[in-house]
């Protein structure tokens, strides 16, 4: 039977039907795709008794095909030796300590930066492996990870404890689709449990720190044009990255002033219009006039015909916020851009600018009840108040928005 079937990009793009199927590259080897969208590697072979038999060699993409392929050769180099493939434990991790190195290795390399790899490994070595790392991977109960987890919450380490847990998750769920274990009992804490939900931030940007984000971001920060916009798109819009992220050339109306989000893709679940001052527009000209491959999404991935993602856009302001400590240096970028938007009030992110602008209008003496109907917040009043609300808002929303865009202005032509 001929060998080395399927393709990375065929592997890839097998999409699941309403009945699983598999995909032969030959020589035994198989990619199970199931009506879920999960997809797993099995070998097929004749065993010394001459029965069918078959293996799993773990899930897609956590092993790809090239590994795929060197696990099935090296099963039926065993099998010509004598040894049934089905009793080779080789790859599995007798310990968490040799889960984790695993996991890094083979998943972790792949689906993160050098300096995230870097950062959890630190947390493991600190939180994780001095307490359980010799223990067998059935041991983990959820009690004893919870107990483990907890032990930082007592220091004090809230939103610490919550990041371990999602590692612990993601560790657990790694050895799952290997089969390594029959469940993941840990798969039910929450954060509730541990630290909580993640507190609400308070940081915002100061007029100051504004003027100086202009400069910055002007210079030579090696950020997309995307990004540029989108900052200064979401502190004189208010609007949610993930709002802005998906917006289309058609919700945009330059001559009407206005920006038409659909209840689909906002959080109250409402059509929400922002009127657009004559700064906002101009934010939203830069990418009009960007080549799009006439795509219809103004943020359209640079890989796919998609939009970008929010994740994308923080990455970029992210790690452009780097400071010179040992894990900061293992950034990919040079060392002034690695620190070119770093701003004297500590690091901010994207919905630091939704509140920075509404801050910001708070400043120029608007209404507390117009910057939540800016920011499109839910009202707790009844639906026919809430109506009559919004028309009566909307004259007013204008005047905040033109108001917040005077302002913007004023503080980046001083800067310019």
């Amino acid at each position: 039977m001929a060998a080395n079937i399927l393709t990375d990009r065929g592997v890839r793009s097998a999409k699941p039907k309403d009945k699983e199927y598999f995909l032969s590259d030959g020589m035994g080897l198989y990619l199970r795709v199931r009506p879920s969208g999960s997809k797993l590697w099995v070998l097929r072979y004749t065993n010394l008794s001459g029965r069918q038999a078959k293996k799993s060699l773990g899930s897609y993409p956590n092993v790809s095909l090239a590994h795929a392929r060197k696990l099935a050769l090296s099963s039926r180099e065993s099998l010509v030796r004598g040894v049934d493939p089905q009793s080779m434990q080789s790859e599995a991790p007798a310990t968490v300590q040799d889960l984790f190195e695993i996991w890094m290795k083979q998943d972790i390399s792949v689906r993160r930066e050098p300096r995230g790899a870097y950062r959890l490994r630190l947390r493991a070595e600190k939180h994780i492996l001095p307490h359980i790392g010799n223990d067998s991977l059935q041991a983990v109960t959820r009690s004893r990870a919870l107990t483990l987890l907890r032990k930082q919450v007592q220091q004090g380490h809230k939103a610490q404890a919550n990041v371990t847990l999602r590692d612990l998750h993601q560790m657990f769920n790694f050895a799952l689709a290997h089969e390594w274990i029959p469940t993941n009992r840990i798969a039910s804490i929450n954060k509730i449990e541990v630290g909580g939900r993640n507190a609400i931030g308070s940081r915002y940007l100061t007029q100051e720190e504004i003027r100086e984000l202009w400069l910055r971001s002007n210079g030579p920060c090696g950020i997309t044009t995307q990004c540029f916009a989108s900052i200064w798109i979401c502190i004189s819009t208010l609007a949610r990255i993930e709002e802005m992220s998906t917006v289309e050339e058609q919700e945009i109306d330059l001559a009407a002033s206005t920006w038409l989000i659909p209840a689909k893709k906002n959080k109250s679940n409402r059509d929400h219009v922002i009127h657009l001052s004559d700064f906002a527009k101009k934010q939203f000209e830069i990418l009009l006039n960007t080549p799009r491959d006439g795509s219809r999404y103004l943020f359209k991935s640079y890989r796919s015909e998609k939009c970008v993602t929010p994740k994308a856009l923080n990455f970029q302001i992210s790690h452009r916020q780097d400071g010179e400590s040992e894990l900061d240096r293992n950034s990919r970028l040079r060392e002034g851009v690695r620190t070119s938007l770093r701003l004297p009030g500590g690091r901010w992110s994207h919905h630091d600018l939704r509140r920075s602008g509404a801050t910001l209008m708070a400043l120029l003496g608007i209404p507390e009840s117009t910057i939540g109907y800016c920011l499109n917040h839910t009202s707790s009043s009844g639906t026919l108040i809430q109506v009559y609300q919004k028309q009566r808002y909307l004259s007013e929303q204008k005047g905040a928005f033109n108001l917040l865009g005077s302002e913007l202005a004023r503080l980046t032509s001083a800067s310019t």
